[in-house]
């Protein structure tokens, strides 16, 4: 069995087996208070970096103007679930000054790399 999904006009296929789990969009909110949020997000980032982040930022998504993501990206998903450990007393302050800007509670979600399946690649449409 293949979970199929389309991206533009490509369409792609994966075994079952290898999909740990789907996620369906969902609408980001907008902020109000961008600037201090923005101040407050780039103070945290330290903790991120602390924690093992190999990558971090903070991105606006320009159709919705006041929407924000921040992204980081971690070697493993053990080395993500170590980060919970390190969390300490004194990051919650970092953590309570961005939840304090935001209206609802941010929606936390897990990307993990997909590995190419081997005999398995995008489905072309054919050429004319």
């Amino acid at each position: 069995q293949f979970v199929t999904f389309r991206v533009g006009r490509q369409e792609f296929a994966f075994d079952i087996l290898q999909v740990e789990r789907i996620l369906r969009y969902s609408e980001p909110s907008p902020l109000p208070k961008a600037p201090e949020f923005l101040d407050a997000l780039h103070d945290y980032q330290r903790i991120r970096r602390r924690d093992g982040a190999m990558r971090w930022g903070v991105y606006y998504d320009a159709e919705n103007p006041g929407v924000y993501l921040e992204n980081f990206v971690v070697e493993s998903w053990a080395e993500h679930t170590r980060q919970h450990d390190r969390f300490t007393v004194a990051d919650l302050k970092f953590e309570g000054r961005v939840l304090s800007l935001v209206l609802e509670s941010p929606k936390t979600r897990h990307f993990l790399y997909a590995n190419r399946v081997e005999g398995v690649s995008p489905v072309h449409e054919p050429k004319r």
